[in-house]
């Protein structure tokens, strides 16, 4: 190989690496809104602790469901006004979902979440 051939094969290389770095820096930046939550989850516990284990978030394709506790099962619902839409469960456990919501319509949603001591939690989100 010429010292010529060298020398143009290391600018490609350069090239190549300089539009994988711009690549990263076009890409959408996809964020996560919070699903403000009312109710009590207490996991039938008696702690002192007001935290909430449950975060719930989404974006345009997913609903998010985390949760820092694996001690109870949780039965979620979509609803579309009072109609189940959607209806799955977090089983413990198991501390992260993620649900599609490609089958939804635009629109507003509601979300409950329960467990097996009577603990709820529900909000509503934006599709």
């Amino acid at each position: 190989m010429t010292k010529h051939e060298k020398k143009r094969k290391s600018h490609l290389w350069l090239w190549m690496i300089c539009l994988l770095a711009c690549s990263f820096m076009w890409a959408p930046n996809v964020m996560a809104d919070d699903v403000e939550t009312d109710g009590k989850w207490k996991e039938g516990g008696r702690s002192l602790s007001q935290d909430c284990p449950i975060r719930v978030t989404y974006d345009e394709a997913f609903l998010y469901i985390e949760t820092t506790s694996a001690r109870s099962d949780i039965q979620i619902r979509i609803l579309d006004g009072v109609t189940v839409v959607y209806e799955t469960t977090l089983y413990a456990p198991d501390t992260f979902i993620a649900i599609p919501l490609e089958q939804l319509e635009d629109g507003t949603y509601g979300l409950e979440l329960t467990n097996q001591w009577g603990d709820y939690l529900y909000g509503e989100f934006e599709k």
